[in-house]
This record gives C-alpha cells, structure tokens and sequence, in this order.
C-alpha cells in the first residue's frame, strides 16, 4: 500500500526554488527530501486492529529514523523531517481513511472536442454556464473520487452551475442528452 504525491516538484519549485537536501531514490524505499521528483511514502498494510493508543511511528526504510513535525509545529507549513526516534509527540502519526467504504478509481475520459456543450467561465469561483444540444439533458457533477454532488435534468438548451459553495478543486460535469454523453472538467 502506498502513497504518491506526484505534484512534490513543482510545489517545492514554488515555496523552496533553492531544492531540497537529498533524493533517495525509489531503490532505498522512495523517500524524497522535499524538493526533488515526487514523495512516495509505502507501508505494508495495516493490522486490522490498530494500536492501543491509536497512534504509529512511521520510519525511513533508508535511515531507520523516525518521521516527525519540526520543533512540534502544529501550525499550518510546519516542517516533517527525519530525526533519531524518541518519545516526542511529534513523532506519532494516526492513519485515517477517508471515509468507511473504499474509494475507488475509475478512468475519465474528458471530452475536448465536443462543440454542442461548453462550460464557461473555467476555473470559476461562481457561477458557470452550460451550453447544452437540444432536448432534455440529464446534468450531473462529481468530485474526484466519483461522488455525486449534483444531478437535474434541464430542459432547455443552458443551465446555470453554482459552484461558490463548493470547495476548491477539480471536478466533472457529466451531460448525457439521448444515448450521448460528454464529460468536462471544471476547476473552482
């Protein structure tokens, strides 16, 4: 089991241009000094009851050292770095799911050429317009995990999309109009 945090680089590039102190490599267990490629963090899986106390210590495959917040931060941009292992808070870690059931991954396909329907103004922190074909169009909007946040039929040929409600993030519109059906991605 693991976790991949592909967009690392181009974060670090912004909040640390001077790059970070070190790549490990994939070969020594993954782990990227913040700055370099992508942080990928693997585990094997968990027991399926956890600790007593509810908490791990999670430690570099490479180093044997433990993970930890930098000085105990608790505020937000705090650092995490490597450091010998002790009985400091800051080393404890809780692995929480998402939610109760299971996310699951399914393939996109985000429609670029399909010039009956447009969504416009994208990104957009408010409303966003809808072009739609002609007939009655079944309109639904999901996250990223395929949860379904919105769904109307509208019958005529726009639709107005409030998204100043919603968090920041990517989401698709899906219109299905007969046995037709387009997929966009909008940005809020």
């Amino acid at each position: 089991m693991g976790l991949s945090v592909p967009a690392m680089a181009a974060f670090a590039a912004v909040h640390r241009p001077e790059g970070g102190g070190g790549n490990y490599g994939s070969a020594s267990g993954g782990y990227d000094q913040l700055g370099f490629g992508s942080l990928t963090f693997t585990r094997d899986p968990l027991p399926a009851t956890g600790p007593a106390n509810g908490t791990y210590k999670i430690f570099a495959r490479h180093s044997s050292k433990a993970m930890e917040v930098a000085n105990n931060g608790t505020a937000n941009g705090s650092n995490v770095r490597q450091w010998v292992s002790n009985d400091c808070t800051c080393q404890q870690w809780q692995l929480i799911p998402l939610s109760t059931t299971s996310a699951r991954m399914e393939a996109v396909t985000v429609s670029t050429t399909s010039t009956e329907v447009t969504v416009f103004p994208n990104p957009s922190t408010g409303n966003v317009t809808v072009t739609l074909p002609h007939g009655s169009s079944v309109i639904t909007l999901t996250d990223l995990t395929g949860r379904v946040l919105y769904r109307v039929v509208e019958k005529d040929n726009r639709h107005i999309l409030d998204m100043s409600g919603k968090a920041p993030g990517i989401y698709f519109i899906t219109i299905t109009n007969g046995d037709k059906q387009v997929t966009k991605k909008i940005v809020r």
